[in-house]
């Protein structure tokens, strides 16, 4: 279809707006830190209540000022149940593993003597040396725990934040939407408004896309390691599952663990894994998330990996975490955005 003159005028000036807020975002995150990273995770959070929230005042005519405590309700009572008895045998399942990593560092040590250059004894994951390592930088190791624990709380309060932002924004959604476009001018007001529109359906099918996608390769991905007889069956699911909420990057990661537990099996073992994970991972980008995005734009591989590494080499995990919905969201506006402003 081809642009009018007034079309792509508009959407020049979209992208030097685009380019402006992105540089006043980098410099307050420059400023700021990881507060609004944070905060925009928040809003996609929020995102993902609403639209349970909605999706049961549909089906079910409640109001949404109750549906919305239902629906964090029964995700609390998820996270609960998988807390009671998921985690427990995932816990017992490393646990019992000790022989199990023996049997990697010997594996690894094995490939390692094959490549020039690498001393296999710098890898060795013998438990003994271990035990002797820490002793000997206990001092160090004490300073060490005492900053993760610091970590710790502060991711912990962080996730808190996050929780506490989200609820408020999925509380009064329009309230914040109406703000929003307030911001416009007069003029530019009802093409806020279109837009803020698509983008939030934008994030609801990008996040619901990932949710879904996210059990059924867990799912997936347990049956055919429990079929091969793979141990850490479980563990290494879950891993699979939770990892893929980063697109192309998180199936690479959660192979790498599958990858080094098979080594102990032989070479039937390692290849059956290899190719599990890649029909898993074929399947999912091909059939499963394209039908839950039906009509949403597919975020060109090339420009999302590019955006993945950027954000992730300057803000992090949080800006890795966040590259696919702004992506999504982005191509979304620029292929299906309103841009005709209406003459007076």
């Amino acid at each position: 279809m081809q642009l009018s003159f007034s079309e792509f005028r508009s959407r020049v000036w979209f992208i030097l707006a685009s380019v402006s807020l992105l540089g006043l975002i980098g410099y307050m995150l420059m400023q700021g830190g990881n507060v609004v990273l944070l905060f925009l995770f928040a809003v996609i959070l929020a995102v993902g209540f609403t639209a349970f929230a909605q999706t049961i005042t549909d089906k079910t005519k409640i109001p949404y000022g109750l549906a919305l405590p239902i629906a964090l309700l029964t995700m609390a009572l998820g996270l609960a149940v998988f807390v009671s008895y998921f985690f427990p045998a995932l816990v017992n399942e490393l646990t019992s593993s000790e022989q199990l990593i023996q049997n990697i560092s010997t594996q690894v040590e094995k490939i390692a003597t094959a490549i020039p250059g690498i001393d296999p004894t710098n890898i060795s994951l013998d438990f003994a040396s271990i035990v002797q390592n820490i002793q000997a930088n206990s001092s160090s190791i004490f300073s060490g725990i005492q900053n993760v624990f610091s970590q710790t709380t502060s991711a912990v309060f962080n996730v808190l934040i996050v929780l506490v932002v989200s609820i408020f924004l999925a509380a009064q959604p329009s309230y914040y939407k109406r703000g929003l476009i307030a911001l416009a001018p007069k003029r530019y007001q009802p093409l806020a408004k279109t837009n803020i529109e698509l983008a939030f359906a934008s994030s609801k099918k990008w996040l619901l896309s990932r949710l879904v996608s996210m059990g059924v390769i867990a799912i997936l991905t347990y049956v055919g390691l429990l079929l091969l007889g793979i141990p850490l069956a479980f563990s290494l699911a879950i891993a699979a599952g939770l990892l893929s909420f980063i697109p192309n990057l998180g199936p690479i990661l959660s192979f790498i663990p599958a990858l080094l537990v098979s080594l102990t099996l032989g070479v039937f073992s390692i290849v059956a894994v290899s190719i599990l994970y890649i029909a898993i991972q074929v399947l999912e980008s091909n059939l499963i998330t394209p039908k839950i995005e039906q009509k949403l734009v597919d975020s060109p591989p090339a420009l999302l990996i590019f955006s993945q590494l950027l954000l992730g080499t300057i803000w992090g995990f949080l800006g890795l975490l966040l590259a696919a919905p702004a992506v999504a969201v982005g191509i979304s506006l620029w292929k299906n955005g309103s841009w005709e402003i209406k003459k007076e």
